[in-house]
């Protein structure tokens, strides 16, 4: 088993143009376009899918094998609003642990609120979700598109595509 970072695909190796033919794969290509969205998301989910989908689409960096990915960073996108919203009910963002010794004296520690610390991970999710699809500045800093060449003269004297 291989270690370390998940192998990016050939696709994305040359929409980042770090491709080389030493390093290239025939590995399967899915249709580009937007898959079918789960039913089960619930309203808030589908809402960010909703948002998403066209921005993904536009960027070509989506396909009709992707739900279930996609699916998994909305289900986390709720997720984490649904904390941000139980978080701002909280009167404090830590929670006091108390604990007794062998010799019954009472210790206390301030800790993290579970709520803060789910959300914490649940954004962490986010983030690794949305960088599958290029959607963060790091991932999206590393894509590097082909511009179309100009088709005659003409174009390319105007500096048209």
């Amino acid at each position: 088993m291989r270690g370390g970072k998940n192998a990016k695909s050939t696709k994305l190796k040359l929409l980042q143009g770090t491709a080389r033919k030493d390093r290239m794969r025939n590995e399967p290509e899915a249709q580009e376009g937007e898959p079918t969205r789960p039913a089960y998301l619930n309203k808030v989910a589908r809402e960010e899918w909703d948002r998403i989908v066209p921005q993904v689409l536009a960027m070509k960096t989506l396909t009709i094998v992707d739900g279930p990915m996609l699916a998994g960073y909305c289900v986390m996108h709720a997720l984490a609003v649904r904390l941000a919203g139980e978080i701002d009910k909280l009167v404090s963002l830590a929670v006091i642990k108390v604990t007794v010794d062998g010799a019954g004296t009472e210790h206390q520690e301030e800790k993290e609120h579970p709520h803060v610390a789910a959300l914490g991970n649940t954004l962490n999710k986010c983030r690794l979700f949305l960088g599958e699809f290029g959607l963060s500045p790091a991932t999206r800093s590393r894509i590097n598109l082909k511009l179309q060449e100009p088709k005659n003269k003409l174009e390319r004297f105007l500096g048209k595509a």
